[in-house]
């Protein structure tokens, strides 16, 4: 038997002053574009670990779990894996405990964005389908 599942990964959501986090990639697929903090599950670990994990990786900074705001699917297009391979995102609301952010060398900066600006260069199609929710959720 075969599965072919797709891959979890997790995207947190910080919204603070109207404004929501976005850091620039500073890896391929999609350097240099705008993503949300996140990335790939380790092997037997949760969603909320996970977010916890990848934010102290990628931003240096400690952060809490408040919500969990739904799933969505996407096709990750990298030389690594095979075409059309699919990502689940686990999307979650999260509280920065620390502001002192300092991007890691996955994360090429950050930018602090007005919740109802969509920028051009997003990286991923999901993060556009999330969007409508993150607004109705976090106005």
């Amino acid at each position: 038997m075969q599965f072919h599942n797709p891959i979890p990964a997790t995207v947190g959501i910080f919204y603070q002053n109207g404004k929501l986090l976005y850091v620039r990639r500073a890896r391929e697929p999609r350097k240099g574009c705008l993503d949300f903090a996140g990335g790939f599950l380790d092997n037997g670990e949760s969603g909320e670990s996970c977010i916890l994990r990848e934010c102290k990786e990628e931003l240096k900074v400690d952060v809490e779990v408040r919500d969990y705001l739904g799933s969505y699917i996407d096709t990750y297009q990298h030389p690594s894996v095979s075409d059309g391979t699919k990502v689940l995102n686990l999307y979650y609301y999260c509280e920065l405990l620390d502001q002192n952010i300092q991007p890691s060398d996955d994360v090429d900066g950050y930018e602090w964005i007005p919740i109802d600006h969509t920028p051009e260069n997003i990286a991923f199609k999901h993060m556009l389908e999330a969007l409508p929710k993150i607004r109705r959720i976090l106005r």
